[in-house]
């Protein structure tokens, strides 16, 4: 029994039997996690609270934590397809076939209309700010 036990630990350690200690193909209705970092095109920085959902399937989504990671539980279809969603942001979708990359890089770019709608918004309301303290001082 303790020479079969040891040929047996022989067998799997030997060189060429890699095919032993490899993990199962996964199956073909499970499910894999997707990780990954979502970045401004612009400053490289990460993007807080970017929605990640699979395209068609509203019930698998998730959320980028404040530096912009995230981490989806995905059908282990053929091909899924991420998509990436965040106001004020181009979005933006990836093709999941086979993907070998432990972690997705995507970056997303501002649109331009609403960064200067919010640049105006933010001058007017400053604009505002002052107007009502010279009304207040010279009251």
């Amino acid at each position: 029994m303790k020479t079969l036990l040891l040929l047996l630990g022989l067998a799997l350690l030997a060189p060429g039997q890699s095919s032993l200690a490899q993990a199962p193909p996964p199956k073909p209705g499970a499910s894999r996690t997707i990780t990954g970092l979502v970045r401004n095109g612009r400053t490289a920085l990460g993007v807080p609270r970017v929605r990640v959902q699979v395209q068609g399937d509203t019930a698998s989504h998730a959320l980028t934590d404040a530096d912009g990671y995230f981490r989806l539980l995905v059908p282990n279809a053929a091909q899924a397809t991420l998509e990436f969603e965040k106001y004020g942001y181009t979005g933006s979708t990836v093709i999941l076939a086979s993907q070998k990359k432990p972690e997705l890089r995507v970056w997303l770019e501002r649109e331009p209309t609403v960064w200067k709608s919010q640049k105006a918004l933010a001058r007017d309301s400053a604009r505002r700010s002052r107007a009502a303290q010279q009304a207040a001082v010279t009251k």
